[in-house]
């Protein structure tokens, strides 16, 4: 598999250029729009939430906690009464507790590595690449829903890391068929890679291996990781399970997105990138034909192969959709109704459990008590000794 890697960099960029969303955290060239801190918030109230709902709550929060410094002193149960209607409250003690961190540790200064960012309260790999490439430009790939998304379109022809694990699975097995007739321990071929691209193959590396004026990976380089992650599946990928699966073919196209980074233009790409993903590249209702790499998309060429093989076939079965457990019945849907009563007052743990059956249909005892416990440990709401719950 042959990637023009530069094609998909200016075709990209050509349509960011035209068709760029005006988002108020977006950095400009004063040094306070590229503020670290102006990122983090935009970039924790961004996650699991969408962007129209985000920009209203980070105006208001910048006009009242212009600075990290403001947001330290700032009393914990204001930040969490903020935060209301957003959803997800813990993300807003992380806040409020980074900042802090920032501060006392850093001098009010945010951390200028990536290992010394994810340290931070509620920092993952995510957002601290985001603080890097967006407040610091630098060259690092920022992987998020969207980004993820059209990676794995593109150059995998997947929607997500579950059908990638499928797809390796695949290769691994007709690798080790490939062995075992020839009686050897590895079949060498022309897309052999005998380096895991979570080693010491770094994307330094990754660039370098496909420099040519024609700004080709010889062997395409979604296959160099592709290939090095078949030969050593067996060992590694293949034998986890649940979410270390994910996080090992995570870091994976960690080192795909860190390659496909224009030189010097981190900030832009990844912002475009984002973009696409969200207004073109979709997760329900893609649209390819407007897609200004649908020629290279892996995805989209499976997608023509599969409509020509479903229109052929007349008595598919249609699918029985499984029954999902309905929001209003689920701890995180209660979390936030007893976080959202509080914002007005306090109450006894009683009057709150009785407020709670009344109006949202919490009757079991049992799960009011653990909810309490577990918003207690989460630095959500406080219980002092006479049973009263309040913010903190």
């Amino acid at each position: 598999m042959s990637v023009n890697k530069r094609y998909f960099q200016n075709r990209i960029l050509s349509w960011y250029a035209c068709h760029r969303r005006r988002l108020p955290w977006r950095a400009g060239k004063s040094r306070r729009e590229r503020d670290p801190y102006r990122v983090s918030v935009s970039e924790v109230m961004l996650q699991q939430t969408q962007v129209d709902r985000v920009i209203p709550y980070y105006k208001r929060w910048m006009e009242r906690w212009p600075t990290v410094r403001h947001l330290a002193r700032a009393r914990l149960a204001s930040v969490i009464k903020a935060w209301a209607g957003l959803g997800y409250n813990r993300r807003a003690v992380y806040l409020h507790e980074a900042a802090i961190t920032v501060v006392a540790e850093f001098g009010g200064e945010f951390p200028r590595s990536e290992e010394e960012l994810v340290k931070l309260p509620g920092v993952g790999r995510y957002t601290a690449r985001a603080i890097l490439a967006f407040a610091s430009g630098k060259d690092v790939g920022v992987l998020e829903t969207n980004t993820k998304r059209v990676l794995l379109r593109i150059f995998f022809g997947t929607n997500s890391f579950r059908d990638l694990k499928i797809l390796l699975n695949k290769e691994a097995s007709a690798h080790s068929l490939r062995t075992q007739r020839m009686g050897e321990e590895r079949v060498p071929h022309e897309r052999s890679v005998r380096i895991s691209p979570l080693s010491s193959y770094t994307t330094k590396h990754l660039r370098h291996k496909g420099s040519s004026d024609s700004g080709r990976y010889p062997e395409g380089f979604a296959w160099l990781i592709l290939n090095s992650c078949v030969q050593r599946g067996e060992r590694k990928a293949f034998g986890l399970k649940g979410n270390k699966s994910i996080q090992y073919f995570e870091k994976t196209l960690l080192v795909l997105a860190d390659g496909v980074v224009p030189k010097g233009k981190g900030d832009e790409w990844n912002q475009a990138l984002m973009d696409f993903g969200a207004m073109v590249c979709t997760a329900k209702r893609p649209k390819c034909e407007e897609c200004p790499v649908k020629k290279m998309c892996s995805w989209y060429r499976n997608q023509m192969q599969n409509s020509k093989l479903k229109s052929q076939n007349y008595n598919a079965k249609v699918k029985t959709p499984e029954k999902r457990e309905r929001f209003e019945e689920t701890d995180r849907y209660f979390r936030g109704r007893i976080v959202d009563a509080l914002r007005g007052s306090s109450f006894s743990a009683e009057s709150l459990r009785e407020y709670l059956e009344m109006r949202h249909g919490l009757s079991s005892r049992e799960r009011f008590d653990r909810l309490i416990t577990d918003l207690g440990s989460d630095g959500l709401i406080k219980v002092d000794s006479s049973r009263l719950v309040s913010l903190p």
